[in-house]
């Protein structure tokens, strides 16, 4: 018997793919797992690939489907479920496995979460005839806005004031539905980052060396991002052509969402050096938000996400933290 399939090997391959169908499973009866179930069921599938390649991974994926399968009774369902994590399972497994840098395992991670939810979305569009666009953001933005109109009708006659808010929140849910290609990359990019680094933990637990990649405290981002965001942000405010203006406006979208994690990575460092522990810094954090949020209410500057992003924006440049070019020696 070849080295690929000694017993072993076998028995690995088999418990992660019980593992791997577990939490796939979880997700489909427990539906308040289902989110979680899309990174705890890929990250079986990195460690299965690593440890025994590409192509057990690529049979353990289809027993997976086929006791999905045997479990439901649904084609469909399993089929979405695999979707949900197979791609980013096996991406990621083959980066880490060839030691590639972070900048590179992070776009391709969330790109494979980005391919499984448009696949799924054409899937379901297809087959089922079932819109989840409109199903999931579109309807409940919608009745989120309505509802609030409402409320603050009611709020203003209990205060005397007769003026009606008919469609005074249309500019917000217009914001909403024009941010709708950024909603899905930037989902994406979240499970991409979380499979990420709960594999590397995992993996460097068991044996394997992923100190190189950088931790959260670590997160920055280089100039030539700062500029693109601080570019795309003037022109999406200066160019009246709707779908440049769009497309520009959804990059800056995405682009802030990054520099705010890049800049809560920052604040977290100085306060980490100080011998804080990390629940506690996790209830300062929510202390300070919660105060400065009020605070951003009044002056919008002081917002807690707009210091973030311009803290993440000066530390590009300045490198506050001396990190050099962490995550991108390939480990050696």
């Amino acid at each position: 018997m070849s080295y690929n399939w000694d017993t072993k090997r076998l028995l690995e391959a088999a418990y992660l793919t019980a593992i791997m169908t577990f939490f796939a499973a979880a997700g489909l009866y427990v539906p308040g797992l289902m989110v979680f179930t899309i990174f705890l069921s890929a990250i079986p599938l990195v460690i299965l690939t690593i440890k025994a390649g590409e192509k057990i991974a690529i049979l353990s994926i289809a027993a997976c489907y086929i006791l999905i399968i045997l479990l439901t009774g649904e084609i469909i369902v399993a089929t979405t479920t695999l979707f949900s994590f197979c791609f980013a399972g096996l991406a990621l497994g083959y980066g880490l496995k060839s030691k590639w840098e972070f900048n590179k395992l992070f776009i391709f991670s969330s790109g494979a979460y980005l391919v499984s939810l448009l696949a799924t979305i054409l899937l379901i569009n297809n087959i089922e005839g079932i819109n989840l666009i409109d199903k999931l953001i579109i309807e409940p933005v919608t009745e989120f806005f309505a509802q609030a109109e409402k409320d603050l009708n009611e709020v203003a006659k209990a205060l005397g004031n007769n003026q009606v808010y008919a469609g005074g929140l249309t500019i917000l849910k217009d914001i909403v539905g024009l941010l709708i290609p950024s909603f899905f990359i930037v989902s994406s990019t979240l499970f991409g980052y979380i499979t990420l680094i709960l594999s590397k933990s995992i993996l460097n637990r068991i044996g394997y060396d992923y100190r190189y990649l950088p931790r959260f405290f670590e997160l920055k981002v280089n100039r030539g991002t700062a500029v693109v965001f601080v570019l795309s942000f003037i022109l999406s405010i200066t160019i009246n052509e709707v779908t440049i203006s769009a497309a520009l406006a959804n990059i800056t979208f995405i682009l802030s969402v990054i520099l705010m994690v890049c800049g809560l990575s920052v604040l977290d460092f100085f306060v980490k050096k100080a011998g804080i522990p990390g629940y506690v810094r996790v209830i300062i954090y929510i202390i300070v938000f919660a105060i400065t949020t009020l605070l951003g209410v009044v002056i919008p500057l002081l917002h807690p996400l707009n210091a973030l992003i311009i803290l993440a924006l000066i530390d590009s440049t300045f490198d506050f933290r001396k990190l050099g070019h962490k995550g991108e020696n390939h480990g050696q």
